[in-house]
């Protein structure tokens, strides 16, 4: 009886639990550092991959919306000329435009232009109208203004960003946009034939 009793004044208060020993919490530690690092890694996964559609979203946007831009004038255009400058291909046309509302009475020129150094697809013509034609200064030189249509294009290796060729006897101008946002590479494609390129028009304000 007093061997038993013995027996039970020497256990554990809550049965026996002898407590946590150091290395059982390392062991802890470790694992919930291996658990903590993989939650990190996958959310920093998610996050470059957002970042990774947005920029692709945004370049498409902008090629889309450049080339609708560029629709618009080139598909009432006269006369298309193609230009090989050093930046990058350009081509030169002359088109009836609307600027600041107002339309021009006749045809005024514009420079569509890939520049591949600074991956800037420009759109360079009148700055205003005076009279329905480019508003000049003192000199007697159109005011110019350059507008950036998109950032972040090139030109496809081995083919012009911008070329000019004939269809039925009306001149088609066609578009490449190449981006690499988010780190792969997509092309933007448009053809476009310029209804007034067989026109014999070619009076310029």
């Amino acid at each position: 009886m007093m061997a038993r009793d013995r027996r039970r004044a020497g256990r554990h208060p809550l049965g026996g639990d002898a407590g946590t020993s150091l290395i059982e919490m390392l062991v802890s530690l470790g694992i919930m550092s291996v658990v903590m690092a993989l939650v990190t890694q996958g959310i920093l996964q998610i996050s470059q991959a957002v970042r990774r559609t947005d920029a692709i979203a945004d370049a498409q946007d902008q090629g889309s919306r450049a080339v609708d831009r560029i629709t618009v004038d080139i598909g009432y255009a006269f006369t298309l000329i193609q230009q090989d400058v050093t930046a990058g291909p350009c081509v030169a046309y002359t088109a009836r435009v609307t600027i600041a509302g107002q339309v021009s009475t006749a045809p005024v020129q514009r420079t569509l232009c890939l520049d591949t150094v600074r991956r800037e697809l420009t759109l360079q013509g009148p700055a205003a109208l005076s009279g329905g034609c480019p508003t000049k200064n003192s000199s007697g030189v159109v005011i110019q203004q350059t507008q950036l249509l998109a950032t972040g294009m090139s030109a496809v290796s081995g083919t012009p960003a911008l070329t000019v060729g004939l269809a039925s006897g009306l001149k088609t101008l066609t578009i490449v946009l190449r981006s690499t946002a988010g780190g792969s590479a997509r092309e933007i494609r448009s053809s476009i034939t310029a209804l007034n390129s067989a026109s014999s028009t070619s009076a310029v304000c």
